[in-house]
Order: C-alpha cells, then sequence, then structure tokens
C-alpha cells in the first residue's frame, strides 16, 4: 500500500522522511493526497466492486470476480509487472527526470521530452529489495549518494496474477478460499472431453444402406467431368466398320452376342 501510495505522489520509496518533509511543496502534496488514498477503500465504487458481488452462495467459494476487480483496480505497482500511468502523472514522471536512468533524483533537469498524448502509458515497474523492506517504483534515476539505499540494486519478481494457489492481498485472498480455487489445467482438459460411440447410421425404411452425404471432395470430382464429351474421330477406314454382305450383295443384320429365348426364333442355327 505504501508504494502504491509513493506512485501516486512520484516520490522514490527510498527518499528519507527528513528530505521529504524539508521540502514544503512536496510535504503539502503528501499530506493532502494522504486522506484521499486511504478514503479510496471505504468507498462506493470499492464495496460495490470488491465487497458485494460474489461468484456463488457458498461462502467457501474463492470470490474470482471480487480478487480480479481488487487487483486491477486498486493495487498500482505492487507485485504488478506494469502499470497504466495516466497521462497527468507520467508527464510529472517526466518533468522531474524520474524516468531517465542517467539523472540524479534531486537534481534540475534540463533535458527535452516529450509530453504523453494519450490518457495513459504504460510503463514497467522495478523491485528493489534488500534485508529492510521490498519496494516497488517505477522511478528509473539514480538516487542521491546521501541515501541510505542508495545502492540498492533491481531484482526480478512474479506478477502477483501468477500467484496461483497462493495468498496474495485482497478481501478475497485467503487460504481457506484460495483452497477450492479451479484449474485452469483441470478446465481446459475437462473442456476437451473424451470421443464417444460412433454415429449410429441412418434408418431411411428402405432396403440397404443409405448413401453416404455428398463430401466436398466429392463434389468437386463431380464439377471437373466435363458437360459435353469431346466427338470421337475415328482412324480407322470407315469401310472396315460397315456391316458384312451376303452372297447377294445385301448387309448382313448383326447377330445378337448372346442367345436368349426371344432371339432363338429369330436368329435359328
Amino acid at each position: 500500500m505504501a508504494s502504491d501510495l509513493l506512485f501516486e505522489l512520484a516520490v522514490h520509496p527510498d527518499m528519507p522522511s527528513f528530505d521529504l518533509c524539508a521540502d514544503a511543496a512536496l510535504y503539502a502534496r503528501f499530506r493532502n493526497h494522504l486522506p484521499n488514498f486511504m478514503r479510496t477503500f471505504v468507498s462506493a465504487s470499492y464495496l460495490e466492486r470488491c465487497g458485494l458481488a460474489a461468484n456463488s452462495s457458498n461462502p467457501f467459494i474463492f470470490n474470482e470476480h471480487s480478487h480480479n476487480n481488487f487487483i486491477r483496480g486498486f493495487v498500482k505497482v505492487y507485485r504488478k509487472a506494469k502499470v497504466h500511468v495516466p497521462a497527468n502523472l507520467y508527464n510529472s514522471y517526466q518533468s522531474q527526470g524520474l524516468l531517465d536512468p542517467d539523472h540524479i533524483i534531486g537534481t534540475p533537469y534540463l533535458q527535452p521530452w516529450d509530453p504523453a498524448g494519450y490518457t495513459y502509458k504504460v510503463a514497467p515497474v522495478r523491485f528493489l529489495s534488500d534485508k529492510n523492506n521490498n519496494r516497488y517504483t517505477i522511478i528509473c534515476a539514480q538516487p542521491p549518494e546521501t541515501w541510505e539505499s542508495a545502492h540498492t540494486q533491481e531484482a526480478p519478481f512474479d506478477d502477483v496474477s501468477d500467484a496461483g494457489f497462493s495468498s496474495t492481498l485482497g478481501p478475497a485472498s485467503f487460504v481457506e478460499v484460495l483452497r477450492n480455487k479451479l484449474d485452469p489445467e483441470e478446465i481446459a482438459r475437462l473442456r476437451q472431453g473424451k470421443r464417444g460411440r460412433p454415429r449410429k447410421p441412418q434408418r431411411t425404411g428402405n432396403r440397404g444402406r443409405p448413401k453416404n452425404p455428398l463430401t466436398l471432395k466429392v463434389k468437386r470430382r463431380i464439377e471437373a467431368i466435363p458437360l459435353s464429351l469431346p466427338r470421337y474421330t475415328s482412324t480407322v477406314d470407315e469401310k472396315e466398320n460397315e456391316p458384312p454382305e451376303s452372297d447377294e450383295g445385301e448387309a448382313l443384320e448383326p447377330q445378337p452376342r448372346y442367345r436368349t429365348r426371344s432371339t432363338r426364333s429369330r436368329y435359328p442355327l
């Protein structure tokens, strides 16, 4: 919570309290903003989004709706990999040189900077850790040598959204209900399902098997067949294809290939 408060004031978390109180303008801004920051957690918006909405009537079910609203709407930089900085606040950081890693905090910043033209800017969060405490900030400028923690190195950390079943922060993050949290991998496995028995054949009441449905592959084969076949031109002499002639010169009627009852009387042996 302290890291989020100092983030909204554009103050480095390692700044000594003496230096903060010595600057009259900064101290007045800090004193006026502190009550407003604490009032956020009793506001109607906070109670409606994080204190009233529930996923189930079961009190032991993890309230994921309330947890996500708290992490996304009321946590700024604490254990967050990146933060959406409002344009006015982002310009305040730039004007003081707090986003320039070559600048020393407390000295005049004379380098040109481009104001943010959008409603917000996305900035990465830095994690500073030592034996005393952990701090989260987006400030990249170098602290003065007079600060006790001036040489604290940046350390890697995991985003709060990747905590899994571990208790983190918020009105819904408790060990008892986190044990009832749904496992995303198990949900994905159950959604895939198992292959069932093959579909029963269509019953039409007619004899034989029903026709297979017209598939796209068969349809393309049918469409590839030309509508009119090309005319056949024989290369053999037409006289070879003429029917044979009798001794009197008359053409003989072609004999059938098979002898049936209807052709026996017509073509006797």
